[in-house]
């Protein structure tokens, strides 16, 4: 699944970061994100094009509290500074603020070869004075929030109950290895050689209503009425007739 980057493009957030930089080093100029072009000989401005940018891993982050934070995504963007203006000397003056100014700022770095000289020519444009400059940009992935814990936790013990009893047969024969369930919890248990079977830890609060107790000669079980089932004090007394084992 692709997880989309909401809000604004972070490279978007980028290119108007370095375009406001740019004014507060130099003060108002014309900034074109396009690539480099021939200036008009009025005016002056500088030229911030994006060139390409490659993936730059960050160190990966442990586990914080409960949850695992993820580690932030980064690219590292090149642009290249090319300013242009009426005359060289102009241009010399904007390149040197941008450049000294550019290797004070925190985040920014000036890689140390130069554009080639024939990506000049692919542009159109005859060579001018320039510089690349790369900087991250990274995306964090916001953590849920998680409220804070004011109070003690209080634990509710629901009060259990236990179910046991005995199946037997014509003759009160003790009945071992058939299947008693509850359905409406899912729950079974096989009898033992005396017959008895026993569910033990049953939530009081729910109404138990039949147990069934399988047919080695039927497809369905046997369904049995607690509610009509027989008693004494070791527990239930199922008996099962001939055509019921």
């Amino acid at each position: 699944m692709i997880q989309r980057v909401r809000r604004q493009n972070r490279i978007v957030e980028t290119d108007q970061r370095l375009s406001d930089w740019i004014k507060e080093t130099v003060g108002k100029v014309d900034i074109s994100l396009e690539a480099p072009k021939e200036p008009s000989k009025k005016g002056k401005g500088v030229c911030l094009y994006l060139m390409d940018f490659t993936h730059k891993p960050l160190p990966r982050r442990g586990v914080h509290d409960r949850e695992r934070i993820k580690t932030p995504l980064c690219i590292e963007c090149r642009y290249l500074i090319a300013p242009w203006a009426e005359t060289v000397q102009e241009v010399h003056i904007l390149l040197s603020h941008l450049a000294f100014q550019a290797l004070l700022t925190p985040g920014f770095e000036i890689e140390a070869d130069p554009l080639p000289m024939n990506a000049w020519a692919v542009f159109g444009v005859p060579h001018r004075p320039s510089f690349i400059i790369s900087t991250p940009v990274v995306h964090e992935f916001k953590s849920p929030d998680v409220p804070l814990v004011t109070e003690r936790p209080r634990h509710h013990h629901s009060p259990l109950t236990r179910l046991h009893g005995r199946v037997y047969g014509p003759g009160d024969i003790p009945l071992s290895g058939l299947r008693v369930s509850i359905p409406q919890l899912r729950l079974s248990r096989i009898t033992d050689v005396d017959g008895q079977f026993a569910f033990p830890n049953l939530p009081a609060g729910i109404s138990i209503n039949t147990l069934t107790v399988d047919s080695k000669r039927k497809i369905r079980p046997n369904k049995f009425e607690l509610s009509k089932a027989e008693r004494d004090e070791h527990g239930l007394l199922i008996r099962l007739i001939e055509n019921q084992i």
